[in-house]
């Protein structure tokens, strides 16, 4: 009997062990898989976190490019339209001459001669305003594109410039840890002697790819020493406008009266980018030719007014744009993207799991790992895509942004 009731006691005993590991190895196995997940989610949130910011610089020196080009063009017609002031101030001088002649004629001899003085009176107030316009204007929107490069620049170096131990860019990695850590404060992201073991081995190569690609993915080119890329592209923004920059002719071309005189109006303007010679260069002037009987021809007489004008007039260290952010060359003309990785570990130590019986977890640390794109996504509005294709990846529109997706090398 008291065989029986020992080997029942036995029984109990290890049914009761039995019971006391399964709780254990449950709990701990719950404890893993919780913060397993939430190391995934981490993870997720340390790439998309990193590849949103980078997007976000992207599209910044997009926006700022645009602002910098668009200082630039609206000197451009300030210059265009202070030429144009003078050549009317010019004309009007000369045709207030030409009304004083005319006084003599009865009746409305002294009303042109008026209305001459009036007429040149006005040109020559409003050109003087707007020349000291221009003294204030055109240094002022030179200085507000130094400032904008001076931003880029900064906005650049928050991506970081140093590798962090050879695998994250400081800056980034900084940003990347900050979104991990708000699921759990003892996640480490991409940390070098996190990936030692040949299983992580190749994240810790893939990173430092992506990073050393990230480094070189655009650069700072001068105005001037870029083939000619800024040039063509403030040509490209001129737009509607196009006409007045280049052409302020009269349509049509000509104004005539047969065999007596012909007046043709011709101006345009000009600009120069770099080597410390930006500039713009107006100019408008009114010509006019004579029938020459002895001839059968007409003849050139000369200008009945004339206009100049230009930036460095107003500020004799003009640059325009200097310095601007721009894809690294060879990319130009292809749509390269951006990859970012995130390496997740969160040491064991800081799971809340149950040693006893020998059940500690068989690893350090738990890990996991995340992926996201950074690309240059174009509208499908026909305006973007006259081709059928549309626009190349670039830094003048703001068309970065990022997308998850699965790890290749997993």
């Amino acid at each position: 009997m008291a065989h029986q009731r020992g080997q029942a006691l036995v029984s109990a005993l290890t049914f009761l062990v039995i019971g006391v590991v399964t709780l254990l190895v449950m709990y701990n196995t719950s404890q893993v898989t919780v913060e397993k997940s939430r190391l995934v989610n981490a993870a997720d949130a340390a790439a998309y976190s990193g590849a949103l910011y980078v997007a976000r610089n992207l599209n910044f020196m997009a926006y700022t490019n645009r602002a910098l080009i668009a200082n630039h063009v609206a000197v451009g017609h300030f210059v265009s339209y202070m030429s144009w002031m003078r050549y009317v101030q010019s004309t009007s001088r000369r045709l207030s001459q030409l009304s004083l002649l005319a006084a003599a004629i009865p009746g409305v001899g002294p009303v042109l001669a008026y209305a001459g003085q009036v007429l040149d009176r006005w040109a020559e107030v409003t050109t003087r305003g707007t020349e000291l316009f221009g003294e204030v204007y055109v240094p002022l929107a030179d200085s507000l594109n130094r400032i904008i490069s001076a931003v880029q620049m900064t906005s650049r170096a928050s991506l970081g410039t140093s590798l962090d131990g050879g695998q994250a860019l400081a800056g980034i990695h900084g940003l990347m840890e900050a979104a991990a850590r708000a699921h759990h404060p003892a996640i480490r992201i991409n940390v070098p002697e996190t990936m030692e073991d040949a299983g992580s081995a190749r994240y810790a190569g893939e990173i430092a790819l992506e990073n050393a690609a990230l480094s070189r993915f655009m650069r700072f080119y001068r105005a001037g020493d870029d083939g000619g890329r800024m040039e063509r592209m403030t040509d490209l923004n001129l737009g509607h406008s196009e006409r007045w920059i280049r052409s302020r002719e009269w349509r049509p071309r000509d104004l005539s009266v047969p065999f007596l005189i012909r007046v043709r109006k011709q101006g345009s303007t000009r600009q120069r980018l770099g080597d410390g010679l930006s500039d713009w260069n107006a100019s408008d002037e009114l010509l006019h030719w004579r029938w020459s009987w002895s001839k059968m021809e007409w003849k050139r007489k000369g200008s009945i007014g004339k206009g100049r004008a230009s930036a460095r007039e107003f500020d004799d260290t003009y640059a325009g744009i200097d310095t601007y952010a721009g894809l690294t060359d060879g990319r130009e003309g292809r749509d390269p993207s951006l990859s970012l990785t995130a390496y997740a570990t969160l040491p064991v130590d800081n799971i809340d799991t149950q040693s006893q019986f020998g059940l500690a977890p068989g690893t350090r640390r738990l890990a996991a790992v995340a992926r996201a794109r950074i690309y240059h996504r174009r509208p499908a509005a026909p305006d973007f895509a006259p081709l059928g294709r549309g626009e190349y990846a670039n830094l003048y529109n703001p068309f970065w942004t990022v997308r998850m997706e699965a790890v290749p090398w997993r």
